[in-house]
């Protein structure tokens, strides 16, 4: 399984010469309807903003562009792309165009065929209940091979399905990519960014890298914004890694990811937020912070990672990973549970010469499958910070420093109830105020439940009376619940 986050990097000679379409009235807007064996990139050829194309129900066979981005500045913006009520709508994109002629200039040589799938080049376009399916793993010449990319603002795909070729195709195959390109509206002051993608009631599977952000201009040392996205109420699995931050932020609310091959969530450069999300049954780790794209500029701080109202269990199917490994940056985690890994639920790598804080509140870290609920590496090469409070650790051992000097650990309102040793090797460079050592009596921990039992002595024992762990004794609904 790879684990660098690398794709499209050698591709950044392209943003010199993508640009994007000025304006656009949205005056008689039209609604056109597309049958199978029509081409749908006809359509959107002779489309005008605003206007909707229908897809009745079927197969279409053919690679898409939504603008030209072989010619600068001509986007098609405000277009809308779906299928009609009720109908089942496949594009099938042999990824076989070769659609960057002008890059052969400038010795950008992508091969027989550019790779790059379905292209959204045009801000305000949504694309709604439309199944996209990857028929080759074949790779340009930089590797890589997309299904969907996006390269500009405010773009909508609703009730999506992006099937790939398999968890283990070669190079970077990505299901779901976003970056900004478009330099020359950039250097004109024209905008060409990448922002706002959404991305709601989406199924991602079989795909070696679900979705991706990365940012082609900064790679450039173009100052540009990093590409943002927004994924609601998606599924991913049977895919390597399904979340993949290279540069840019990703927020995830009420996604479910689970039975996939590789991580999680991979987060290397500025930031992801996860929020009533699940992740379970990962090969590798569920949530991963790693240091394969930290550019040597990159602020201290990051990558800035919140992780709130989640399930992460029994991550690590492959043996010793984690449900959350760290190796930099700032992270938060809120009313989480992180259960059942192959190594310890929580682990700090911090070999990368950067500095990690971490804090943990109202969480429930339970029962690894190697008996440590939290490590730290035996061979750090930088500080790492911890904070926990109102958070039941239970384990067969729950926090084994190997880390030691390098290491501030802070305990306050927390429970730590083990059957071996609370603190390995010692308690040295680890404070523990206000603590307890009990049976949290979670209602049904080994099927995900971790709400507290009436009667449980973690109900008030949190600062200020509130209580110890993620759940207290009311059961809250998850979007992912609802898959």
């Amino acid at each position: 399984m790879q684990n660098e986050n690398r794709f499209f990097k050698p591709m950044i000679v392209w943003a010199s010469l993508i640009g994007i379409l000025i304006g656009g009235h949205l005056a008689g807007a039209a609604t056109v309807t597309v049958n199978p064996g029509d081409s749908i990139q006809a359509a959107i050829d002779s489309a005008d903003p605003g206007d909707e194309i229908i897809l009745n129900a079927g197969v279409y066979e053919e690679d898409i562009n939504i603008g030209d981005m072989n010619a600068p500045l001509n986007r098609k913006d405000n277009i809308t792309l779906k299928a009609a009520d009720g109908a089942d709508v496949e594009i099938h994109i042999p990824n076989s165009a070769s659609r960057l002629e002008l890059l052969g200039g400038l010795g950008a040589d992508f091969g027989p065929a550019d790779r790059m799938g379905f292209l959204v080049y045009g801000d305000g376009v949504t694309v709604e209940g439309i199944s996209f399916t990857q028929l080759s793993g074949e790779v340009n010449n930089f590797e890589i091979s997309v299904l969907v990319t996006v390269i500009s603002n405010d773009v909508t795909f609703r009730d999506c399905e992006f099937i790939g070729v398999g968890a283990e195709a070669a190079g970077d195959a990505v299901g779901l990519a976003v970056t900004p390109l478009d330099a020359i509206a950039l250097d004109q002051g024209l905008g060409g960014l990448a922002t706002n993608l959404t991305v709601e009631d989406c199924v991602f599977h079989d795909l070696a890298y679900s979705y991706g952000n990365a940012n082609f201009l900064q790679e450039l040392g173009v100052p540009a914004p990093s590409p943002e996205a927004t994924l609601t109420g998606c599924e991913f699995y049977d895919c390597g890694t399904c979340i993949n931050m290279d540069d840019g932020l990703a927020t995830l609310v009420d996604c479910y990811i689970h039975d996939n091959q590789g991580t999680g969530v991979d987060a290397s450069d500025d930031g992801v937020t996860l929020i009533n999300c699940r992740i379970e049954n990962c090969l590798e780790h569920g949530v991963e912070i790693s240091d394969s794209e930290s550019e040597d500029d990159e602020p201290q701080e990051n990558p800035i990672v919140t992780i709130e109202n989640c399930l992460i269990l029994n991550c690590g199917t492959d043996t010793n990973h984690n449900g959350i490994n760290s190796e930099h940056g700032t992270i938060t985690v809120k009313n989480t549970v992180i259960s059942g890994s192959t190594g310890p639920n929580v682990f700090f790598e911090t070999e990368d010469g950067r500095m990690t804080t971490a804090t943990f509140d109202h969480c429930d870290i339970y029962n690894s499958l190697i008996g440590t609920a939290i490590g730290t590496t035996a061979s750090p090469q930088d500080v790492i910070t911890l904070t926990i409070t109102n958070s039941n650790i239970v384990d067969l051992d729950g926090i084994i420093n190997d880390a030691g000097a390098f290491s501030t650990i802070t305990l306050d309102y927390c429970n730590i109830f083990v059957s071996g040793e609370p603190y390995l090797p010692d308690q040295e460079f680890i404070t523990a105020t206000n603590m307890l050592s009990a049976d949290p009596l979670y209602v049904d921990p080994d099927n995900g439940d971790f709400t507290l039992q009436p009667g449980s002595p973690m109900a008030t024992a949190g600062q200020g009376g509130t209580y110890i762990g993620s759940q207290g004794l009311e059961t809250r609904t998850q979007g992912w619940m609802l898959h």
